[in-house]
């Protein structure tokens, strides 16, 4: 009867494996969420420049139209400028909204491959316990027959 010794290297090895692997994709994952969080910082500083140009391209057409200067307010200028207002407020916190979605998308992924990384380990150490039982088995049945 042979007795298979246990090797420890074979589960270091797959270990170290798995540790690597968590370490780049969790890395990879950070990486998009930064390039995704500074194209989002662009696209929000775009958006307002956007509304801050349209401002006075807004309150120039009204007062073409003399609805509105320094002593003459109509209400069609106040309810426009509050569209306006209204508008760009919506607008933001939709953004706003949409790049929350965007980083608590990378917030799963990281549980995810956390909770992968996790269960690969205790899949690990399972395997490790298995073949440490069976050598041990092994070792007691051959001292139990050799005697």
């Amino acid at each position: 009867m042979v007795v298979m010794a246990y090797d420890a290297s074979q589960y270091e090895s797959r270990r170290r494996g798995y540790t690597e692997g968590y370490a780049a994709t969790a890395a990879a994952n950070q990486y998009s969420r930064t390039l995704s969080q500074q194209r989002g910082t662009r696209a929000r500083q775009n958006a307002l420049r956007q509304y801050e140009q349209a401002a006075p391209r807004l309150v120039r057409g009204y007062s073409q139209r003399n609805l509105v200067s320094p002593n003459v307010r109509s209400g069609i200028f106040n309810r426009a400028m509050q569209d306006f207002g209204s508008e760009r407020v919506r607008g933001m916190s939709d953004f706003d909204m949409g790049q929350s979605e965007q980083m608590r998308g990378y917030d799963l992924e990281d549980a995810r491959l956390l909770q992968q990384y996790r269960a690969q380990l205790g899949d690990l150490e399972q395997d490790k316990a298995r073949e440490i039982a069976d050598a041990a088995r092994q070792l007691f049945a051959f001292r139990a027959g050799a005697m």
